[in-house]
């Protein structure tokens, strides 16, 4: 078995297109048409005014409240950034593309050595104008190194979120195989996954990833998501106020518990079982031990037989495709933050937000959560339980938990 220290073979990078550097007046003018301060993150450009680092401001939470407002607001927060006309901003990008002689390239983050989600925001804006913003960090008493990363891609306008299976050696690496592939190859998904699995069968054993991405297209006026996925990792699609309209199934045992009728939607969101992934890219030999978990549970005599062929199959990606339209705003995230959050309390958190304040936001709230895991299920328990109070005492409906944090969002223009 590779341990997570062995050296694993780099995928190849592309030789880098060279970079003009921009004068002071240049900058300051894109910087104000565009009103962001990181159109170009990986380049070597760089504006000269940044907001502040937003101090960590511990939020009193209400107890019993499904989803608890937000009662402490920070001054240090950046205000909000004003909406761009679209046609403007593609004027702007345009101008900025003929400079730099391109888009900025697909880009893996990691969370470097970031404490905290709200420290490794990094914001975009791809080819068709959209604005996008995204941070992964270790979580916060959990361990010493991330094993989820995400991965922007501003010229084919498409974002994913990559969790390695954190129960599982080697669960870093495999994930970063297909955060590589999908670096290299963001336009054919498939392609990328078929490589990345390669890669895990040759180098590792028992291990696997989950991931989950998501491309915005447009055809004869429509606009759509082009969503890949295997595993956990969730896509929640809001309105512009902030109500959940379309969601991602997760491929886990406490869904296909749901799908059979043993436990209800509730029940999973406390379920002992909710961290036991039932799909993902994954080697050979992991598959076949998701393979055998489900056999158990096909048995047409007791569970219905729809339910049995909506069973995800281990180590295939869902391709599917997801309406959207203007004012919409797309939310990707690992389980570091769906297994602490419903989308209804997630939409509480970042309606009304920038992308950055959004994160900060779901960065805090997690925070506080993984701090105080124990405290808050020794808490519950002792006034009666999940099951009677139905929340915790924190005043989410979730077990607490600590984990890597992945987010990518992006809005719809």
């Amino acid at each position: 078995m590779v341990s997570p220290n062995n050296t694993i073979p780099q995928a190849q990078e592309p030789e880098q297109e060279p970079i003009h550097e921009l004068s002071d007046k240049e900058l300051e003018a894109l910087a104000v048409r565009l009103d962001v301060e990181h159109a170009i993150p990986q380049s070597k450009v760089q504006f000269k005014a940044s907001p502040p680092p937003v101090p960590h401001v511990a939020k009193g939470v209400p107890k019993l409240r499904a989803v608890p407002p937000s009662t402490v607001k920070s001054s240090a927060v950046p205000p909000p950034v004003p909406q761009v006309q679209h046609t403007e901003t593609q004027q702007v990008l345009g101008e900025l593309n003929d400079i730099l002689g391109g888009f900025p390239k697909t880009e893996i983050l990691d969370g470097g050595n970031a404490e905290t989600l709200k420290e490794a925001i990094r914001s975009f804006v791809t080819k068709s104008g959209y604005r996008a913003s995204a941070a992964t960090d270790k979580g916060v008493n959990y361990k010493d190194h991330n094993e989820d990363c995400v991965v922007v891609s501003p010229e084919t306008n498409m974002i994913a979120v990559v969790d390695g299976m954190g129960g599982r050696e080697g669960g870093r690496e495999a994930g970063q195989y297909i955060a590589r592939a999908l670096k290299e190859n963001p336009l054919n998904v498939k392609s990328a996954i078929e490589k990345a699995k390669a890669m895990m069968d040759k180098n590792l054993d028992m291990s696997g990833a989950c991931f989950l991405s998501a491309r915005v297209m447009e055809q004869k006026g429509k606009k759509y998501l082009d969503v890949n996925q295997a595993g956990d990792v969730k896509l929640i699609v809001y309105d512009k106020n902030g109500r959940v309209k379309n969601q991602s199934k997760d491929q886990s045992l406490p869904q296909i518990l749901v799908d059979l009728g043993i436990i209800d939607e509730d029940q999973a969101l406390y379920n002992q079982y909710r961290n036991v992934v039932i799909g993902g890219i994954s080697t050979e030999n992991y598959l076949e031990t998701q393979r055998e978990a489900l056999e158990g549970l096909k048995d047409p005599k007791k569970y219905p037989k729809d339910a049995i062929k909506a069973f995800p199959e281990p180590g295939e990606t869902k391709n599917y495709i997801v309406p959207v339209e203007s004012g919409d705003r797309i939310v990707i995230i690992s389980d570091g933050i769906s297994d602490n959050f419903t989308p209804k309390e997630i939409g509480g958190m970042i309606e009304g937000k920038t992308q950055e304040e959004a994160i900060q936001e779901i960065s805090d709230a997690t925070d506080e959560r993984m701090m105080d895991e124990a405290n808050i299920i020794k808490t519950t328990e002792a006034a009666g339980g999940r099951v009677e109070l139905r929340a915790f005492s924190d005043g989410y409906l979730s077990t607490p938990k600590r984990d890597n944090r992945g987010i990518a969002i992006l809005d719809i223009a």
